[in-house]
C-alpha cells in the first residue's frame, strides 16, 4: 500500500496540475508560469506601496514590541537557537551510533521532543506575523498566484493581473483549501526510490519535462532532494543503505561530512598563518581576533591538550579574583618548569 501511495504522489508532483470542486463546478489549477511570478513579485511590492501609511504593524515593530513586553527577547531567540544546535548534535550522535538500535530509538525520542519545542518556540516567536503588513501582502501574492492557476473546464483562464482585484474570493479560498501538500519525509523517500531514481538518472530535471522556472514547488523540492541523494552516492565515503534510508540518520551523516571539511579548512588555515612555525617547540602563538567568531575560529584550532590548558587556565584566574595570578603560577608553566629542571638534572649527572 505504501508503495502505491509514493506513485499517487509521485505522479501528482510531476503532472503539476490539480483538480477542485466548487459550487458542483470542476476546475483545474495548472502550475504557474514564470509571468506568474514575476507579476505576484509585482503585486507584492504594490500591496506594501498601497499600505505603507496604514495602522498595521510591519514584521520589524512586531518584533519590537514582543521585546519590549517579554513575549519574545534576545534570550529566547537564542534558547531557540539552542535547540537548532540540539537537534544537529542528536542527529550526529545519531548517525555515530547506527549500529546501535537501541541508542538510535533513545536518541530519536530526544529529538522528538527537541524539535516539539522548535515548534512551539515559533509559534509564540511568530504569534503576530499574522497581522502584519509582510503577511498582507504574501497572502494576496499568493492569492494571485492562485488564482492565475485556476482553468475551467474548457482549459480557459478566468483572470490575469487586472482582473484579479475582482476575483471570486470564495473559489479562491476553496482551492486553497483543497489544493495538495505533500510532506518532506514522503519527497525524500520518492527521491531515493523506484521508479522516480530510473527517471532522475536517465534524464535529471528533464524528467519533470518543463523548464526549471516554470517548476512547481514540489517539483523543485523532488529534484533538490534527487541532487542531494545524488551527492551521497557519488561520495567517496558513501554511508550504507541503512544510513542513507533513515533520513534523520543521513542528515547526521551529512553534518559529519561538514564539520569534517571544516576541521580540514580550519589545518589548513592554520598552516597558511603560522607555516613552518607550526609544531616545532613554539608553545604558545598570539593571533590578533577581529571580532567574536575571530575568536571562537582561533580557539578552535588548538588541540584538545591545548584547550585543556586554556580552560584550566581560566579556572586559575577566576580563583584568584582581583589578586591575580603572575604567569609561573600556572599549572601547566610550573609542570614544564618542573620538566625542564629534570631534564636540566639529567643532563648534569650525565657530563
Amino acid at each position: 500500500m505504501e508503495q502505491i501511495e509514493l506513485d499517487n504522489i509521485l505522479y501528482g508532483i510531476l503532472y503539476g496540475t490539480y483538480y477542485v470542486n466548487y459550487n458542483n463546478i470542476k476546475y483545474s489549477c495548472v502550475p504557474n508560469t514564470l509571468q506568474d511570478k514575476y507579476e505576484a513579485s509585482v503585486i507584492y511590492n504594490q500591496v506594501m506601496q498601497d499600505i505603507r501609511y496604514e495602522e498595521m504593524l510591519t514584521w520589524e515593530e512586531a518584533q519590537r514590541i514582543f521585546e519590549l513586553t517579554g513575549k519574545w527577547t534576545n534570550q529566547d531567540e537564542a534558547g531557540l537557537k539552542d535547540l537548532d544546535k540540539m537537534v544537529e548534535n542528536t542527529k550526529l550522535q545519531m548517525y555515530l551510533n547506527y549500529t546501535n538500535p537501541i541508542s538510535v530509538e533513545q536518541l530519536r525520542k530526544k529529538l522528538k521532543q527537541i524539535q516539539s519545542g522548535i515548534m512551539k518556540s515559533n509559534q509564540t516567536k511568530y504569534k503576530l506575523y499574522h497581522a502584519t503588513k509582510e503577511a498582507h501582502a504574501e497572502n494576496t501574492r499568493s492569492e494571485f498566484l492562485i488564482a492565475m492557476s485556476i482553468r475551467d473546464n474548457c482549459g480557459n483562464k478566468l483572470y490575469n493581473i487586472d482582473s484579479f482585484w475582482d476575483a471570486n474570493n470564495s473559489l479562491i479560498q476553496t482551492v486553497l483549501e483543497q489544493r495538495p501538500i505533500f510532506h518532506m519525509d514522503k519527497i525524500r523517500k520518492i527521491a531515493r526510490s523506484e521508479p522516480w531514481r530510473s527517471m532522475w538518472i536517465a534524464h535529471k530535471g528533464d524528467a519533470i519535462g518543463s523548464p526549471s522556472v516554470d517548476w512547481t514547488e514540489f517539483q523543485r523540492i523532488l529534484c533538490s532532494y534527487s541532487k542531494m541523494y545524488d551527492n551521497v552516492y557519488e561520495s567517496t565515503e558513501c554511508p550504507p543503505d541503512e544510513v542513507i534510508n533513515d533520513d534523520d540518520i543521513l542528515d547526521g551523516w551529512f553534518i559529519k561530512q561538514r564539520k569534517d571539511r571544516d576541521e580540514a579548512k580550519q589545518e589548513k588555515s592554520t598552516d597558511h598563518h603560522f607555516g613552518s612555525h607550526k609544531g616545532k617547540g613554539r608553545q604558545e602563538l598570539f593571533v590578533m581576533a577581529r571580532n567574536q567568531d575571530e575568536v571562537n575560529n582561533i580557539l578552535n584550532q588548538n588541540d584538545a591538550s591545548g584547550k585543556a590548558v586554556i580552560e584550566t587556565r581560566k579556572q586559575v584566574i577566576r580563583n584568584a579574583g582581583s589578586q591575580g595570578v603572575k604567569e609561573q603560577e600556572m599549572p601547566d608553566v610550573k609542570r614544564d618548569l618542573q620538566m625542564q629542571a629534570v631534564q636540566e638534572m639529567r643532563e648534569k649527572l650525565r657530563r
